[in-house]
């Protein structure tokens, strides 16, 4: 059976070790692989154009295979009925280098077939006596070095079908010419570190959602594991996404490289590690944070701390659905100040749930001052806006996280407060002028001082404890939002665009899932399991979220998988169902704006 010229997201498995990623699709091909790491060359990218590298091995069967997890986000398995079985999973390969590896076994009289892509004039793949070797090749293969394709037993013709021993047939593939020997099978080693992970983790999880019917409890372990496999194992930091430019819009510019460390997404993942019972996984992630803290407040940086790479576009490619291909981030360079209380509030949860780093506390006083400092000018927002900067009121939300979160652990002795008096004079001046400048006439925020527009990030009020009105005007945000951008299940995140590319945008995810956490904060309770469990049925096998959606078609888009989704889906569900909300909420709601 040929493979889909574009097969849709959902259909598709993320394979990690903490390391790298690869996309993979229910029959076991490989459509994206960028080794060494997360962010490395595009050398398997037929995701992102129909001529590009992919590689399979699947069995000489009819049918479709049922595929699911082995050990989620780690190793999935397709099963062809009782005649085949195919386990494949991202693995090391020699010398701790990355690898991929698959194992087919079956029936007696099996045959096998490798499907090897690569149409580059003169550098496809060739025969080798191990397997296969592919030379270092022009685009549309990408700039990346040789890959090597070893075949245990040895020796079959690549493309040609091949007998599968009793044994079972191997294929590993490898970066480099010669990579070195084979290590012990690795997926057994993965095997065990899931499970124990699982041992370690769910029970907590399922007794903070001991009110959750098991559909939900199943969505937040699912992405606990996802968050847990994505999580770089040497730096502790997240990828936001595994893989580039699957665009926001088909056939459009909107399409970024996420391949890297977002404090935002890296804070967010981090609150949902520590509310969702992976405290180990979270104080892991807050010492990264404090090592990228430590070199200043970039919004981003690669996942070993250094620099991004210049942001440029990959015209050979024809990108996913048409759109632009690109490496690197030109948000690196902007302001975002949401991101100072992202990390803050990530620390003040890690504390109250088990204890946080010091390294991380040490961060959170210069944070602190930064915020008291960084409310009062415009910046580019949770969105990036590539325009001019704004007074966006999310923003300033956040800004106000920092400032409280700080406070609040000062009072308990655990970070330096001599700034206190200022940032508590800090966070008074910013209630005042969000209420002054910020809000609409039923108490609602809007977008930007002086802007009447709606925006979902604004939603986050109810999950970090803003002081919003009482009463009836206590849901005046939540209405303004679903009003003006709500498309259900999904909620976009503002209209018009303001970056100057003319084309739209779809709705996110993450919000989507923060108007679930709204609706149950409001008391709308049948209204939230509703949406969530919309939101949680976008996915595919996989359990997968990606960062945008079609409302019309539920088709998603947007790099995949997401970590904001699935940290988001994990701390809404908390608010619908679990005991283990942020703290401060109940503190936030004595200080009302009037």
């Amino acid at each position: 059976m040929s493979a889909p010229s574009t097969p849709p997201l959902r259909s598709l498995f993320c394979l990690s070790d903490g390391r790298g990623a690869a996309l993979l699709d229910g029959w076991g091909r490989c459509w994206f692989w960028s080794p060494p790491g997360f962010d490395g060359p595009l050398r398997l990218a037929r995701l992102l154009d129909p001529k590009g590298v992919s590689v399979g091995i699947r069995p000489r069967l009819s049918g479709a295979p049922e595929s699911r997890w082995l050990a989620p986000g780690r190793v999935m398995v397709a099963r062809w009925g009782d005649r085949a079985r195919l386990e494949v999973a991202v693995a090391g390969g020699g010398s701790g280098g990355p690898a991929l590896r698959w194992h087919l076994s079956g029936e007696p009289g099996l045959e096998a077939v490798l499907e090897l892509q690569d149409p580059s004039a003169g550098s496809g793949w060739r025969p080798a006596p191990y397997g296969a070797f592919l030379p270092p090749g022009p685009w549309p293969s990408g700039p990346g070095g040789p890959l090597r394709l070893d075949i245990d037993p040895a020796g079959p013709v690549p493309g040609s079908p091949v007998p599968v021993p009793e044994e079972g047939l191997s294929a590993t593939l490898r970066l480099g010419p010669d990579p070195g020997p084979l290590p012990e099978d690795p997926v057994r080693s993965l095997l065990a570190e899931v499970a124990g992970w699982q041992r370690s983790v769910l029970p907590s999880t399922s007794a903070r959602l001991a009110l959750a019917p098991t559909w939900a409890r199943r969505a937040v372990e699912g992405s606990l594991e996802q968050l847990h496999a994505l999580q770089h194992r040497e730096s502790g930091l997240l990828v936001a996404a595994p893989v580039t430019s699957i665009p926001q819009w088909p056939g459009s510019p909107r399409a970024w490289d996420y391949r890297y460390a977002w404090l935002r997404d890296n804070a967010d993942a981090g609150a949902a590690l520590a509310l969702g019972g992976d405290l180990e996984g979270a104080r892991h992630l807050a010492r990264g944070l404090a090592g990228l803290l430590r070199q200043g407040t970039q919004p981003v940086r690669r996942l070993d701390g250094g620099p991004l790479p210049p942001e440029r576009s990959l015209p050979h490619l024809r990108g996913y659905l048409g759109a632009v291909v690109r490496v690197g981030n030109g948000a690196a360079q902007q302001a975002q100040v949401d991101t100072l209380g992202e990390v803050c509030r990530f620390a003040h949860l890690l504390e109250g749930a088990g204890g946080c780093p010091e390294e991380l506390l040490e961060q959170i006083p210069h944070l602190a001052d930064a915020a008291a400092v960084g409310w009062r000018q415009p910046d580019h927002g949770i969105w990036e806006v590539r325009g001019r900067r704004r007074h966006y009121l999310h923003s300033k939300i956040l800004a106000w996280v920092a400032l409280d979160r700080a406070l609040d652990l000062a009072q308990k002795g655990r970070i330096e407060a001599a700034g206190a008096t200022r940032w508590a004079a800090a966070r008074k001046e910013l209630e005042q002028a969000v209420a002054g400048r910020g809000t609409g006439p039923a108490g609602e925020l809007t977008m930007a001082f002086g802007e009447g527009s709606a925006d979902s990030a604004t939603l986050a009020a109810y999950l970090v404890g803003y002081p919003l009105p009482e009463g009836s005007r206590r849901a005046g945000t939540l209405d303004f939002v679903l009003g003006q951008l709500g498309a259900f299940p999904l909620v976009a995140r503002h209209r018009p665009e303001r970056d100057g590319i003319p084309y739209p945008c779809l709705p996110f995810i993450f919000p989507s899932f923060w108007a679930a956490a709204a609706e149950a904060a409001c008391g709308r309770r049948e209204a939230a399991v509703a949406r969530f469990r919309s939101l949680v049925r976008l996915a595919g096998p996989s359990g997968q979220l990606s960062e945008v959606a079609d409302p019309a078609t539920r088709r998603m888009l947007g790099n995949y998988p997401q970590v904001q989704s699935h940290a988001a889906l994990v701390e809404s569900a908390l608010v619908v169902w679990g005991a283990a909300a942020d703290p401060r909420l109940s503190a936030g709601r004595r200080h009302r704006m009037g």
